[in-house]
């Protein structure tokens, strides 16, 4: 599952994400790829708690 929502963020969006963030692509496609797992652990909390 994490895979593919990770997948949903292409070579472009991470190229122009870095452009306009002034950051290395690399830098930014680690940033995301990190990110999707501590929002779905958050939204699956939330879910668990009932408050979604």
């Amino acid at each position: 599952m994490l895979d593919t929502i990770k997948a949903t963020f292409s070579r472009e969006l991470v190229s122009h994400l870095a452009s306009r963030l002034g950051e290395a692509e690399n830098g930014v496609s680690k940033a995301l790829g990190g990110l999707v797992p501590v929002e779905l652990a958050g939204l699956i909390k939330k879910v668990g708690a009932g408050e979604a």
